[in-house]
C-alpha cells in the first residue's frame, strides 16, 4: 500500500544555496511512492538518513519517528519531554533493577567533530518505562538514592524527574 508518493520538485537540482530556489514550493505529485507500507515492512525511497544526517530536516526525524510508532507502538523507554540532542538509555543490572541513563548536553560543533562540554539543565522531565510484568517496590535517583514518586499504568511506570543538570541516572527496582 502506498502512504506517500514522490512529489516533482520545480528545479531539478541540489540547493544551490539560493534561499529563493530553497522556498519554491513544489511541483506535481508523482505516481512514484516514496513510502509504502505492507504489514511489518516499510520501504522508503531515497537516502533518508544521509538526507537527514547532510541536513537534519524536522520532517525526516518526523516521518521515521512516525514509523517507530507504527511498528513498536509500546516501546520501551519514553521520553515525551525531553530535547532531541539529550540522550536516553536502559540497562538492566544482575539483580533485575532497571537503569534509565539521562544525559543532556549541549552539542556544539568545533572545528570538525562535535563538542559536549555544556550541561543542560532541564526540569520536569517525563520517563515512560514499560515494565513487562514487573513489580516495583520503589523509584530512586542515584547515587544519593533520593526517592521519586512514581505511577504504574497499563504496565507502563511514570516518573517526573524535578530537575536535571546534564545527567542522571533513575533506578526502577
Amino acid at each position: 500500500d502506498v502512504a506517500m508518493r514522490i512529489v516533482r520538485p520545480y528545479h531539478n537540482r541540489d540547493w544551490d544555496g539560493l534561499h529563493a530556489n530553497y522556498y519554491t514550493p513544489p511541483d506535481a505529485v508523482t505516481e512514484e511512492p516514496f513510502l509504502a507500507i505492507k504489514g511489518k515492512i516499510a520501504y522508503l525511497a531515497g537516502k533518508i538518513f544521509l538526507g537527514y544526517y547532510r541536513r537534519s530536516p524536522y520532517q525526516l526525524r518526523l516521518l521515521l519517528g512516525n514509523l517507530l510508532r507504527r511498528f513498536l507502538p509500546r516501546p520501551l523507554l519514553q521520553a515525551p519531554t525531553l530535547p532531541s540532542f539529550a540522550r536516553v538509555a536502559v540497562q538492566k543490572t544482575p539483580s533485575g533493577s532497571l537503569l534509565v541513563h539521562l544525559l543532556a548536553y549541549a552539542p556544539e560543533l568545533r572545528g570538525e567533530s562535535v563538542a559536549l562540554e555544556d550541561r543542560v539543565t532541564l526540569a520536569d522531565t517525563e520517563i515512560l518505562l514499560r515494565l513487562d510484568g514487573r513489580q516495583l517496590t520503589r523509584v530512586y535517583l542515584a547515587p544519593k538514592r533520593t526517592p521519586l514518586p512514581f505511577t504504574v499504568a497499563d504496565d507502563v511506570a511514570r516518573v517526573v524527574l524535578p530537575v536535571c543538570n546534564g545527567h542522571a541516572i533513575i533506578v526502577f527496582e
